[in-house]
């Protein structure tokens, strides 16, 4: 079974080993004459990168390592998976001094910043040469995980040192004029197609756009366990996957789960959070991990309040764990999608597309209709399929000390009559608002219903049970409660509780989209009789007078018969009134409702620019376009794709202006960032196999990696005077019409690249 012996490249043995356990961060083998063994998570891999999942290993699985004799731990042997290999071997070949690389940040020190270039090539950038004040230090502005560009100042392969100037590049590209320095960033996220020299296919990986997408070893899926205390959502997982063709195992608690994993081994976990036996599916979930880490969790939960915590989980092990909620009939199905997309060995880096899969299903749905319709359409099947007495959506206005209804099933004319809603504040519906818990009583007496606490509940009502569910909105104060009330029953089963648990996150959503419509409207109002006023008497101050002056210099010029010097003057007055018929079109359609239409991305595009040009070059910072000619036209509206243009574009142009801003004051030590550093914001659209494309790329500061996970999230802003309101209205009038809007690529100090994706038409032959 074991091999014989031999060297590497450094000298040092090279053994077969056998996997004899996996641990979260080691594991332990065995060689051929029986001795012990670890191999740390360190020598799994050259790579340090954290966007890339760490490597899986099954017991029994035979390895070839490299034995490290000076690292060893007493009788316990020490072995290294990486060290079979040099990296550093021809690394001249690929790079030389004065060469611009780009990599990610595995380390933030005091004195300086480590990134990794490829795998197991790793350089240091001190903090001379990064872009920060004496006062700072790199933690300030950069965490793990930042992509940065350089120039390398010093490559000693023989000691393996690179060392790296951000400030370098940044004087480099601040010498080249604008055109000059927008191609070079065009150039660097891969905009304009031309054929990797040595260097760049080196660094393919960290260069090239996608949506986040890695490729990964296909995973098996010879069996699957489910783990979950409802037999209905078992049931249903299962025919989801039936056509596997593979083994699926059920457990309803995590002792049966137990007896099935030491029995037999797993390529799929799926497990809901909240389980019966009172065993916390997050924590069973991380002990799994440790001990089995080639199994992949997948959470399957109604309570949408745990999401985070799978997040964090993620976070903590390194590894993508998504989250499916069973607030819609949809999540069977979206366990199957995220199933394929492991088997087909394509993740998502980010959980953010696979956590907003069902919202999205959900607000596709009910995103046109009225909010008490939306409710009403929640609540019927609730009260059909559980057999509740009534159910009531309430709005509390705690300040005001008042309570409002805004949806109520059973219908009933007189509804209004029956409820006192001054006094419906002092009662349970107020606790479950300042506790932000659901709330459930049995039993009701006949003295507490007339005389006790729920005597201001609906006291017109018989009933027996009650239950209260706060309804949770993402980044807002909690003031919305589901209340249900039966008469029939004294207790009401967990499965039913569970079923206005789930109506609550439904109602939730509902109401989150039905507020950011508002918002959207409130915008497009304020645009309209605010912002494109402004815009447009800016727009015709400046143009104006140019067309008076030049055309008082014409009648002076024709007065004395020298037609031919009068022509320069009128020329530039043509070119004006063209740009005022431009913008006079672009302001008329935002000012009136549009019906969804057959747009022209690049027509929209220009117009967006229009209403902006002046606003950014006040700012230093310049607006350009490139339009592929080949674009069909896409289904939509024109103003909801301006709006999400102009939002992506005021963004950029203040981050930039803060950018320019910082750069000015470092313009002591680093002449080139002075007042002539101006930016760019760059717009092109792309015809794509499956999609039209509009990429809004800027020269602004980046996204930090941590940050861009939430970026699209109500209320996250990276200025203090943002609403963080912007790119998650975006995001959301994209997914309105079919479209998506994400971020594709993003270097510190050097630009971030979007995206705003549309679907080809319907039996659109696509041609390169």
């Amino acid at each position: 079974m074991f091999q014989n012996q031999y060297i590497n490249y450094s000298g040092k043995s090279i053994l077969t080993v056998q996997v004899t356990a996996v641990k979260f961060s080691q594991i332990e083998v065995q060689t051929e004459d029986g001795r012990h063994g670890v191999i740390p998570e360190r020598e799994w891999s050259w790579d340090r990168s954290i966007r890339t999942a760490p490597r899986s290993f099954v017991v029994g699985e035979i390895l070839s390592a490299v034995w490290l004799p000076e690292k060893n731990r007493g009788e316990q042997l020490y072995f290294s998976l990486c060290e079979r290999e040099n990296p550093w071997e021809k690394l001249e070949e690929r790079y030389k001094k004065g060469t611009y690389v780009t990599g990610e940040i595995v380390s933030i020190r005091s004195f300086g910043v480590f990134v990794q270039i490829e795998p197991g090539i790793t350089a240091v950038i001190w903090n001379r040469d990064l872009p920060i004040f004496g006062n700072e230090i790199p933690a300030d502005l950069l965490t793990i995980g930042d992509k940065l560009r350089g120039v390398i100042a010093l490559l000693d392969v023989a000691n393996r040192k690179i060392e790296l100037s951000v400030n370098k590049f940044l004087e480099e590209i601040g010498i080249e004029d604008l055109d000059r320095r927008a191609e070079m960033v065009e150039e660097l996220f891969g905009i304009i197609e031309r054929k990797a020299n040595a260097a760049q296919k080196a660094t393919k990986k960290s260069l090239e756009i996608s949506q986040q997408v890695t490729e990964l070893e296909p995973k098996k899926a010879e069996r699957i366990l489910i783990l979950d205390d409802e037999p209905v959502f078992r049931k249903k997982i299962k025919e989801a996957l039936q056509y596997l063709n593979t083994t699926i195992d059920e457990a309803e608690n995590h002792q049966q789960a137990e007896a099935l994993l030491a029995s037999h081994t797993y390529d799929f976990l799926i497990i809901d959070i909240n389980l019966n036996d009172r065993k916390d599916g997050i924590e069973y979930g991380e002990e799994v991990l440790n001990r089995y880490p080639h199994t992949q969790l997948i959470y399957c939960s109604a309570a949408l309040n745990r999401r985070k915590s799978v997040e964090d989980l993620s976070r903590k092990t390194r590894l993508f764990i998504p989250f499916v909620s069973k607030a819609n009939g949809h999540f069977s199905i979206d366990i199957k999608s995220i199933v394929d997309q492991f088997i087909a060995g394509k993740i998502t880096i980010s959980g953010h597309s696979f956590n907003q899969l069902n919202d999205l299903q959900f607000g596709s749905q009910l995103n046109s209709l009225p909010l008490t319709q939306a409710l009403l359409q929640l609540l019927q099947p609730l009260i059909d399929q559980e057999s509740f007495s009534q159910a009531f959506v309430l709005e509390v206005f705690p300040g005001l000390r008042k309570t409002a209804l805004i949806a109520h099933f059973p219908l009933e004319q007189d509804v209004h009559d029956k409820i006192d809603f001054d006094a419906l504040y002092f009662s349970p519906v107020r606790n479950v608002l300042e506790t932000g818990e659901s709330v459930y009583h049995r039993e009701i007496t006949e003295f507490e219903a007339i005389e006790g606490t729920f005597k201001n509940l609906f006291p017109r009502y018989t009933y027996r049970s009650c239950m209260g569910a706060p309804i949770f909105i993402p980044g807002k104060p909690l003031r919305y409660v589901l209340y249900i009330l039966d008469a029939k029953r004294d207790v009401l089963p967990l499965k039913q509780r569970e079923q206005i648990l789930r109506t609550a996150d439904q109602i939730g959503i509902a109401i989150e989209r039905s507020e950011l419509r508002e918002v959207m409207m409130q915008s497009n109002d304020n645009q309209n009789r605010g912002h494109l006023l402004g815009s447009l008497i800016h727009e015709l101050s400046n143009k104006l007078p140019g067309i008076q002056e030049s055309f008082t210099a014409g009648l002076v010029q024709l007065e004395t018969s020298r037609f031919g010097a009068a022509l320069k003057y009128l020329q530039p007055l043509q070119k004006s009134l063209d740009d005022l018929n431009v913008l006079f079109y672009a302001y008329s359609r935002l000012a009136h409702h549009q019906t969804q239409d057959d747009l022209n991305l690049n027509e929209v595009t220009h117009k967006a620019i229009h209403q902006l040009r002046s606003y950014a070059r006040e700012r230093v910072v310049e607006l350009y376009f490139d339009y592929d000619q080949k674009l069909p036209p896409i289904s939509g509206y024109a103003t909801q794709v301006e709006q999400i243009l102009v939002n992506l574009i005021l963004n950029a142009v203040q981050h930039i202006e803060l950018q320019l801003e910082r750069f000015r004051v470092l313009a002591q030590h680093l002449p080139a960032l002075d007042e002539h550093f101006n930016g760019f914001v760059h717009f092109s659209t792309r015809l794509r196999p499956g999609s039209c494309q509009i990429r809004i790329l800027d020269s602004g500061p980046g996204i930090a990696y941590d940050r861009q996970k939430n970026i699209f999230e109500w209320g996250t802003s990276s200025r203090d005077e943002g609403q963080g309101m912007g790119l998650y209205i975006s995001q959301n009038l994209a997914h309105s019409m079919g479209g998506k809007l994400y971020l594709a690529d993003t270097i510190r100090f050097i630009g971030s690249l979007f995206v705003l994706e549309f679907p080809l038409p319907e039996n659109y032959e696509y041609h390169e």
